[in-house]
Formats: structure tokens, C-alpha cells, sequence
């Protein structure tokens, strides 16, 4: 007598593997937009995956916006879960976009064709913001980076984006900061320089 295992049995046929990957592809996809910002990835490797993964990043320009919710002393996942929909929801009436979480924040890979215009970009957090915390009663921080034209770019606008939000969870006047608005503090600090 054969023994149906049932863990088992469904990896064996190819709709099965099929059905194993589509449900992995979330996962899959944070993994690539994971190393697309922390790693300097191949061009025929980002063209592998973005096929393997059904993205699209047919786009002109691209924005990162670090989110992190401040005072994270919320009674339940569903709440949390519900601002980070609220973020995501707002952002998505001014642009295409891709949203993942990394470590302990958020991230929005905001993409279009055309320049995005940065004041809706903030009056867009900040009405998100003063939603959240009407109805969560908590507050948000925002990092945005500037605009870059290139998926090569992404590591560069991620780490502005963390600059930024890390500005503004000190500062606190705003739900968000824009890398630009603090170049000017950071004109006076000498650049890094490589010892040759």
C-alpha cells in the first residue's frame, strides 16, 4: 500500500512547482528590491529577475521614501499594517510604485516617466500623515531621496532616504524630510576622499 504524503505530493507535478513559485514570488521580489538597493547588481541580472519576477522598471525616474512609524507601541499588527496601506494607498494616486518593508521601516520605490513633482510627492505624506495619526494616534517619519534616472542609481537614492529619515526622527517638525532640504546642512562636511 503507497503512503500519500501530502507535504509532498503536490511539489511533484509541474503545476504543483508552478503553484510553489507563484506563491513565492512576494518573497522573492523583497529579496530583488532588497539588493537592488543595498548591492550593485549586473544589468543581465536585473533583467533576469525582473523577467523571472513579472516586474516592471520600464521607467525614466525613480524616488525611494523610508518610512518609520514613531511611536511603535501599537497593540496590534492589523494597525500597523493598516498605516503602511494608508502610506501606500496615498502614494499610489501620484505614481506607480513598489512597497516593501526592510528591517525596521518601510520603503517606497516610487517610479514614472516624468520628473516627480516633489511638493505633491510631500503633500501627499502629509496627508497621509495627519490621517494616521486622526486615527492611530501615532505619528510617522519620512526620508525621501532625491530623483534618479537609472536602477544603478537606487543605492545612492536608498542610502539619501535613510539619511533623511534619520534626520527626521531627530528633528521632528515634519512627518517627512527631503534629502535636498538638508544638502545645505551637510555643505560644510568634508567629502569623503579615497587614499590613492
Amino acid at each position: 500500500k503507497s503512503h500519500n504524503h501530502p507535504v509532498i505530493q503536490p511539489f511533484l507535478t509541474k503545476r504543483g512547482i508552478l503553484l510553489f513559485y507563484t506563491e513565492s514570488i512576494p518573497l522573492l521580489r523583497q529579496q530583488f528590491f532588497t539588493q537592488l538597493l543595498t548591492e550593485t547588481l549586473t544589468e543581465d541580472y536585473c533583467t533576469l529577475q525582473m523577467k523571472n519576477l513579472k516586474l516592471n522598471f520600464d521607467y525614466e525616474v525613480f524616488h525611494i521614501i523610508t518610512v518609520k512609524i514613531r511611536e511603535n507601541d501599537l497593540n496590534d499588527v492589523l494597525s500597523e499594517l493598516s498605516i503602511k496601506e494608508t502610506i501606500k494607498e496615498s502614494l499610489e494616486k501620484i505614481t506607480d510604485l513598489y512597497h516593501f518593508g526592510m528591517i525596521d521601516r518601510e520603503v517606497f520605490f516610487l517610479c514614472g516617466n516624468k520628473k516627480h513633482d516633489i511638493e505633491r510627492i510631500t503633500r501627499t505624506i502629509q496627508e497621509a500623515s495627519v490621517i494616521i495619526e486622526r486615527i492611530f494616534h501615532t505619528k510617522i517619519s519620512c526620508g525621501i531621496s532625491s530623483s534618479g534616472t537609472s536602477l544603478r542609481a537606487l543605492p545612492v537614492l536608498y542610502q539619501q532616504a535613510l539619511e533623511a529619515l534619520d534626520y527626521n526622527v531627530v528633528i521632528q517638525d515634519e512627518s517627512y524630510t527631503y534629502y535636498n532640504d538638508i544638502l545645505p546642512l551637510q555643505k560644510d562636511a568634508p567629502l569623503q576622499k579615497d587614499d590613492d
